[in-house]
This record gives C-alpha cells, structure tokens and sequence, in this order.
C-alpha cells in the first residue's frame, strides 16, 4: 500500500512544474528587473541570466537548423531583453557589451519572421527556482499550421475594489521571492479544486480571494467578462478559480482561457488545471470538461498558454479519459512530441500524456523518464497514426 507520502507525490510533481512555471510566467519582466541598481550598459551585461537551455516548438515544415541560424544565440549567451526596459542607444550598447551585444528580443523575433513559411515568432525564458541559467523557448508559427485564436478584446469598465488587486500583487510578490530563494518547502494542496499554498502570505491572499467570492461572485463575472483592463481580467481569474462551486464558474475560465491577455490566458487556464484534477480525484461529483479548447492551446505561439494546456489535460487524463486521449491522439502528437524532446525539465508534461496515449501506466512513464526513453514514448504514442515522428529532432 501507498504511503500518504508516496501517495502525494504526483501532485507535489506537478507544483514543482508549476514553480518552474511561473518564473517562466514573470519572462516578458524577467530582464527588465535586472536593470534594477544598474549604472551602464557593462554591468548590466555582467549580470544578466545565461542561458542554459534553448527548446524550441511550432516546428512542421520549418527546422531547428533553420531557427537556430537566424536565432543567433547559443547556450551560454545572456538572455535576450525588452527594448522597452533600455534607455541606453543601441549604438551605446554595441560599443560596451564586447565582443557579442546582448540581443533585443523584439530584433530576433522579426528575424526569425525572415525564415521562408514563417508568419510569427516569440521568444519566451525565465529561470527555474533557485537557478542561475535561464531556459529559453523559441516558438515558431508557420503560415499554414494550426494557431490557437482569441476572444474579442471586451471593452467595458467594470473593476475590482484595490482590496483585491492589492492581494493578486502580494500573492505573486510572495511567490516570486520564494521561487527567488529556490525554496523547497514550498507546496500547495489542491484537495478543495483550488490552489492553498504552503507560504503564509500567499494562503492568506488565497483566503481573501475565497472570502470575496462568497459574496461579489456576479462582480468576479462580469470584470472577467467585459473589463477592458487585462490587469483586472488577470485579477478577476485569479479571484474566481477559488470560487466554491467548480461547476458554476468552469464556463467563465474556459472563456476566459481564451482571452487575448497572456497573464488571463495563464491564470484562468491554471485555475482549470486544479479544478481538471480535483475532478479526477472525486468522480461523484460529475464535473466535466471538455477537452478540446485545452488541446487547440497545444498550438498557441505563447509558450505559457501550451505550458498550462498540459496540466489541464494531465488532470483531463489522469483517469484515461477516451475521448480526452482520442483528441490529444488526433490533433496533438506533433506539438507533444517536439515538447518531449526537449532539454528543458517541462518535457516531462509531453512526455507523460504521450505515455498516457500509448497505454502506459504511470509506473512505466516514470520509469521510461528516468531511464531517458523518451524515444520508445514517442514511438509508442505515434504508431499506426498519420503523423511520422523522426529519430531526432528537426534540422538534427
């Protein structure tokens, strides 16, 4: 018999992904906090993250050999940064920063718009819990490849109170520097369908958030719905996934899931993730969601919207749900498989739905992680199904 420790552990996995995650979440200010106490352009040079690990995913028709000739940037280089968080010229820069300029990340997105078939690009990185490398992914969207759309941008002026924008801020904040001390402690439990962290400052911004739904649900709704304020959007999702009735709120966040704000996108899409296992964990209660926005996201050009889609469709599949796996069977493998391949640790979320495709317990997932054969997975999921995966990655 499982131990209560061995039990656990699943989820506890699944929140150490999510730590890694949401160092990823903070990419688009994870270089400008590095200008901070900076007097010029070489010490900020000095400080910046290196990179340890580039992935890439959207690749079809398109190679890695292809991306990475035009990315022009190796394990090792510093990170790329927003030009909206420099003051400094960017002949200053070149002149300071030595033998290789730091690149702007906006340059090598629209270089990578060159490659022939390529319509769009981004560049997403962050830096693991207690980690000195940063991970950078490299997303590709060909011309005619599948893309994961928006709803319209609302236009209304519903708000919050600043009680609640005050906790959101206070919960990240705590969360950011928990993940800056590398803490290990740090855990959540998911046993209600919503997020109660282990950290002291985040549960209690979590309690408010409970405690507010109680009574201003309608209000939750409607800035979710219709605020033209994407910061009171984010707030709003983060708020309503600890509303107490999961199947009252599930339409709002699968709506919300595809708002055109990254930060709602994220927080609504992690809110399901927890209610997708909560509902896994407790059948009787006959929560059901559909799977296919979640499957679509595996798609998006945004690394966070893909990232989140696999914990809403682990917990989707935790059970083996049929029709879960036939979509994820179908529209899938190609987006699952170059995330399996990565270098980055995220690649164990492909990994095990690819597992779950194939018919493998999780004893034999795990087992095949540990053992790194990740290819036996891939060929597995793959069999007998229109998609070919190669021995290697593309451009390899």
């Amino acid at each position: 018999m499982e131990s209560p420790q061995e039990a656990k552990a699943p989820k506890n996995r699944r929140w150490r992904s999510l730590l890694a995650a949401g160092v990823l979440l903070a990419g688009g200010i994870l270089a400008g906090t590095w200008f901070v106490g900076r007097s010029n352009w070489r010490d900020l040079e000095r400080d910046l993250p290196r990179i340890g690990t580039i992935d890439f995913y959207g690749l079809r028709t398109v190679t890695e050999q292809q991306v990475r000739d035009k990315l022009n940037i190796r394990e090792g280089d510093a990170i790329p940064v927003d030009i909206e968080d420099i003051n400094v010229p960017m002949k200053i820069q070149r002149w300071l920063s030595g033998s290789k300029p730091v690149e702007i990340r906006r340059d090598v997105e629209d270089r990578l718009k060159q490659i022939p078939g390529v319509a769009r690009a981004a560049l997403e990185m962050g830096l693991g819990a207690g980690s000195s490398k940063a991970s950078l992914f490299v997303g590709i969207e060909e011309g005619d490849a599948p893309r994961f759309d928006y709803r319209p941008l609302p236009r209304g002026s519903a708000a919050l109170p600043n009680s609640m924008t005050a906790a959101y801020d206070q919960h990240i904040s705590a969360l950011e520097t928990a993940l800056a001390k590398g803490d290990k402690s740090l855990d959540e439990d998911d046993s209600q369908g919503h997020a109660l962290s282990s950290d002291p400052v985040m549960r209690a911004q979590e309690e408010k958030a409970i405690a507010f739904d109680a009574s201003n649900l309608a209000l939750v709704r409607t800035v979710l719905k219709d605020s033209a304020d994407a910061t009171q959007r984010a707030v709003a999702a983060w708020i309503m996934g600890y509303a107490p009735d999961k199947r009252a709120i599930l339409g709002d966040l699968i709506d919300a899931a595809r708002d055109p704000d990254d930060t709602v996108r994220n927080n609504a899409t992690r809110a399901i993730g927890v209610i997708a296992e909560f509902a896994s964990d407790r059948p009787e209660l006959g929560i059901r969601i559909d799977p296919s926005p979640f499957v679509d996201m595996l798609n998006s050009l945004t690394w966070t919207d893909r990232n989140k889609a696999t914990m809403v469709l682990s917990g989707l599949t935790e059970n083996r749900s049929a029709e879960a796996l036939r979509q994820l069977r179908e529209r899938a493998l190609p987006s699952l498989t170059e995330m399996a391949r990565w270098n980055d640790s995220h690649s164990r979320d492909g990994l095990e739905l690819l597992g779950r495709i194939a018919g493998l317990d999780e004893k034999d997932i795990q087992s095949a992680w540990d053992r790194g054969e990740r290819e036996r997975i891939i060929a597995m999921a793959t069999a007998n199904t229109n998609y070919a995966a190669s021995e290697s990655r593309p451009g390899h």
